[in-house]
This record gives structure tokens, C-alpha cells and sequence, in this order.
């Protein structure tokens, strides 16, 4: 998810820092006035339902920092635990012993059915973030006006023995 971050932060021209990018991040700047954080105005602006349907979806995930902590999907927090193990530590799925963090904290064990259900849950996220995504690109690309001339590309139809 974190590639969304970079790509909206682009395409949208947010003007983030790289090292300051995430999922999460991109949505809210920082009011200095009323020392808080307020939903980022460039994304106001575009009245583009689908990255707003984005900006929802952002809450479903888990971010260990105070501002993003709060999420709308309960397991968020612990999805992150995973996906920390898996990445920096140890992560065993298992067919039945002891679950939970084991080895004095580096390795993290889940049941083979747990495991898929999270991984199902987690797949149907980046799945609506990517028709989120395509369909608020397409909506602000209509958006322009074309200036330059533009070849249309036709396709042909091949038969199958082309192929």
C-alpha cells in the first residue's frame, strides 16, 4: 500500500517528502494554527469520490505512529504485527500448537486457517484500493483539457492460431 502513497503523492502533486510518505499520510497535513491535523485541501479539491473512497480505506489500516493509530478495521493493529514479523523477524504458519508470539518475542506462529482468513481480508483491500485508484485517475484525467494532438490506437482483432 505504501506505492499508492508514493504514486497519489506524484500524480497529485502533494509535495511530500519521500521519507514522509505513506498510505496513511498522504490524506491529512498538519494545521500549525490549530495544531491538528485536517484533511489535506489538493485532495478537496478534486472531488474525486474514488480517492475519497481511498481516504476510507486508509483508515482500515494500522500505522504505529499517534496521529494513525485509530482505525476502523478491528485486526488492523495486528495485520501490522504480521507483516513485522514477516519482514524483520520470524513468521511460522501452523497447523495446530501454540499460536502468538513465541520464541522470547521473534517469532510469530497463526493457524493455517487464520492465516488465510487475514490473507483474504487483506487481498479484497488492495483489490478495492486498486479500482479506487483506477477509477479516481480516470475521473481526473477526463478532467484535462488536451492541447497536444493525439494518435487514437486502434486495435485489430487477432484469431486464435495468431496468437
Amino acid at each position: 500500500m505504501l506505492a499508492l502513497g508514493y504514486l497519489l503523492n506524484d500524480y497529485l502533486y502533494l509535495g511530500f517528502k519521500p521519507n514522509k510518505v505513506s498510505f496513511r499520510s498522504i490524506w491529512n497535513i498538519y494545521d500549525k494554527t490549530t495544531k491538528s491535523h485536517k484533511l489535506n485541501p489538493k485532495i478537496l479539491q478534486t472531488q474525486n469520490w474514488a480517492f475519497r473512497g481511498l481516504y476510507w480505506l486508509s483508515k482500515d489500516l494500522f500505522e504505529n505512529k499517534e496521529e494513525f493509530t485509530s482505525t476502523i478495521e478491528p485486526k488492523a493493529q495486528e495485520l501490522a504485527q504480521i507483516r513485522n514479523f514477516i519482514e524483520h523477524k520470524s513468521f511460522k504458519i501452523i497447523d495446530f500448537g501454540q499460536r502468538g508470539i513465541l520464541d522470547n518475542g521473534l517469532t510469530y506462529a497463526i493457524e493455517r486457517i487464520e492465516f488465510e482468513q487475514k490473507t483474504l481480508n487483506l487481498m479484497k483491500l488492495v483489490r478495492a484500493s486498486m479500482i479506487y485508484l483506477s477509477l479516481g485517475i480516470n475521473l481526473e484525467e477526463k478532467k484535462k483539457e488536451i492541447t497536444k494532438p493525439v494518435l487514437p490506437i486502434d486495435f485489430i482483432e487477432l484469431k486464435d492460431k495468431a496468437r
